[in-house]
């Protein structure tokens, strides 16, 4: 088994269990994969054993009756995603900001809203970015009612006021059409501000929205670029 710990005095003699006791049990041994470290040590298992494997870029110590990874101490740059990690693993910072953070903000109108051939807008959302990040923006409008002619009724998603995706309908006076609206983008680092507008080509019209039925529009972060 390994010796632990022993101050040298000038002139002592190491003997070969001074080796194998205080060096060779006791250091971090190199292997190519599992395979080749279990060959070379199958006979000489010692409890407290340390090897690295070149495959996979991790340490691993013996329990007495198993190898396991030692957590903390992978190593590499390649960030895992969720379904590569495995026991015993140390979730790095990078991987955690790889991961999807969720929903940024929301908003949801509880009232109707006039629209005309300006773009009203219905909901907005804000949010900030500290790196590069996949974001999905989602708008849904329950119903654009009351047209006051046959006309075109458009449901947009915009970004700082650049239009990211746009919708078009045309469902004619007395009729009604509702939107679900999305658009996937990729942003930098920085503060944004994203708006669901609606508008028609001519006339007048209303976006409906109620305490049951709310005009939404959500970000949602789906993780780094």
């Amino acid at each position: 088994m390994g010796s632990g710990f022993k101050d040298w005095a000038a002139g002592e003699v190491l003997t070969a269990a001074d080796v194998d006791g205080y060096l060779m049990r006791q250091t971090a041994m190199t292997f190519a994969d599992a395979s080749a470290r279990d060959s070379a040590l199958s006979g000489v298992l010692d409890e407290g054993m340390v090897a690295y494997l070149e495959d996979t870029n991790r340490y691993t110590y013996y329990t007495g009756s198993a190898w396991l990874n030692v957590t903390g101490l992978e190593g590499g740059s390649a960030v895992r995603v969720p379904g590569t990690f495995v026991a015993d693993d140390v979730v790095q910072a990078a991987e955690l900001n790889a991961l999807p953070g969720g929903i940024l903000d929301v908003d949801e109108k509880t009232t109707s809203t006039s629209i005309n051939t300006s773009a009203a807008t219905l909901a907005t959302v804000s949010f900030t970015l500290a790196s590069s990040r996949k974001i999905h923006l989602v708008g849904y409008i329950p119903a654009c009612d009351s047209f006051s002619t046959n006309t075109l009724v458009y449901a947009n998603l915009a970004i700082g006021g650049n239009t990211q995706i746009s919708q078009q309908y045309g469902p004619g006076a007395g009729t009604s059409v509702s939107f679900s609206i999305h658009r996937y983008v990729e942003l930098a680092a920085g503060s944004y501000t994203g708006t669901l507008t609606c508008n028609v080509a001519s006339g007048t019209a209303f976006a409906f929205g109620n305490a049951t039925y709310r005009t939404t529009l959500m970000a949602i972060d789906l993780g780094e670029v």
